[in-house]
């Protein structure tokens, strides 16, 4: 869901189902907050299958451009706010 939307940011509040997977996709350089715990698969590009734990209430700034598709392994929806940076100042 796009929570607000200028000419420069573009904020995202994002439930990822329990066994949700992506399809492969790219994103802009954003800042990614984690509501909740839970455990994801990451399949990037180039890169061998990565399990990693993500607790809930920890933010981080993530550069965007490569593909990836990503994999919800818990048994609880996640849960995260997205902000993506559309163009610089």
């Amino acid at each position: 869901m796009v929570a607000f939307e200028n000419g420069r940011v573009r904020v995202l509040r994002i439930t990822y189902p329990a066994g949700y997977k992506t399809p492969v996709h790219t994103h802009l350089p954003s800042y990614v907050f984690s509501v909740n715990d839970y455990r994801l698969e990451d399949f990037s590009e180039g890169a061998e299958p990565r399990v990693i734990d993500i607790p809930g209430g920890i933010g981080v700034w993530l550069n965007g451009g490569s593909e990836h598709a990503s994999k919800n392994l818990g048994d609880v929806d996640a849960v995260v706010w997205r902000v993506e940076v559309k163009q610089r100042p």
